[in-house]
């Protein structure tokens, strides 16, 4: 077993718009699965059903209300353009700073640092600071980081939705690699279609708690 979530929950403490009053709100109420070695499950489900709020959890970056995650191994989070990155680093400085986050040692990642640059296809641009990357590239960047170096578990946030069609075809390619390798993946993702061809699981949230889903 890679990955546990056991009974998340996740609530803030918003306005009333009626009484002023602060009022809980669940984002996350009694999430439980578990992801087994070389799984790809889809994390479908409308803007605000706390996909993101999940992935966070998992992640660290978000602390649950109740509940605890357990994982087994290394974990890589693909859930925002900047997410871990630094404007003020070039992209080679920040490949290092991205790798040592997620447990990459230097070495390894010098090792693999030329094909990272071929595939992100920002060779042109290592040695330039970040703030002057389009989204695009950042996201290229982040993800042929963490494709290369095959973590035990990626998670993905709309990562195909930044890119031309070329590159998420490579995107897809890869993760398909990956889950052949036995690395698992949790992504979120709307595209249907997209799903079936590399998903073998499908969690539906709505307002904040699984349900069945509409697909498979």
């Amino acid at each position: 077993m890679l990955l546990s979530v056991e009974n998340i929950s996740k609530s803030y403490l918003v306005k009333d718009p009626e009484t002023g009053k602060k009022m809980p709100f669940w984002a996350l109420k009694d999430v439980s699965f578990e992801l087994e070695k070389g799984d790809c499950v889809a994390l479908v489900g409308t803007n605000g059903s706390g996909k993101s709020t999940l992935l966070k959890i998992i992640s660290s970056i978000v602390t649950p209300t109740s509940g605890w995650v357990k994982i087994q191994g290394s974990l890589a989070p693909l859930l925002g353009l900047n997410a871990g990155f630094h404007d003020q680093l070039t992209g080679r400085e920040n490949a290092y700073v991205y790798a040592s986050l997620i447990g990459i040692k230097r070495k390894e990642l010098r090792q693999k640092l030329d094909e990272i640059v071929d595939f992100a296809g920002i060779s042109l641009f290592l040695d330039t600071k970040l703030r002057s990357y389009s989204n695009g590239m950042k996201t290229r960047l982040a993800f042929s980081i963490v494709s290369h170096l095959k973590p035990d578990i990626l998670l993905a946030d709309e990562i195909l939705a930044f890119g031309d069609k070329q590159f998420q075809e490579l995107c897809l390619k890869k993760m398909k690699d990956l889950k052949k390798s036995g690395t698992s993946i949790i992504m979120v993702q709307h595209n249907e279609k997209l799903i079936q061809s590399i998903c073998n699981r499908t969690l539906l949230l709505k307002n904040g708690r699984l349900s069945d889903p509409d697909f498979n």
